[in-house]
């Protein structure tokens, strides 16, 4: 649980995860609220705003702001028992000025991604528990 509470809560290292995270600059950090602007790879000056509500050890709620897509992403550990925990990442988006078959292909990406960015963590958090 803790291992993996600090990748996902290690904001300025969103790129190791996140397949589409370019350059990541954290804006400003207070109490559990952190702001991020992120660029994009392969999108030239495609940047988002993001506000990052953090419940330690427990979720990540992600408002993201100022791009083409707007919306939220919550991630939750669940607690699995005994040195296991997963982690539940889920979407609420909404596209802006995007065609609905341009906001499909997003979305698809976007399902891509986030099924990498979890094998990601898991491959990084075993790796971290093997080094002890």
């Amino acid at each position: 649980g803790d291992e993996i509470w600090n990748l996902v809560s290690d904001l300025a290292n969103e790129g190791d995860y996140w397949p589409s995270c370019g350059d990541v600059q954290v804006l400003d950090s207070h109490d559990n609220v952190v702001e991020i602007e992120v660029s994009f790879l392969g999108a030239r000056n495609l940047r988002s705003r993001e506000f990052h509500l953090l419940d330690p050890k427990k979720s990540i709620s992600t408002r993201l702001t100022g791009g083409p897509i707007v919306g939220e992403r919550n991630l939750v550990l669940v607690p699995m028992g005994r040195n296991s925990t997963r982690v539940d990442v889920e979407w609420r988006l909404e596209p802006r000025g995007l065609s609905s078959f341009a906001f499909g292909l997003i979305s698809r990406e976007i399902a891509t991604q986030t099924e990498e960015a979890l094998n990601r963590i898991e491959e990084s958090t075993e790796a971290i528990c093997y080094q002890k």
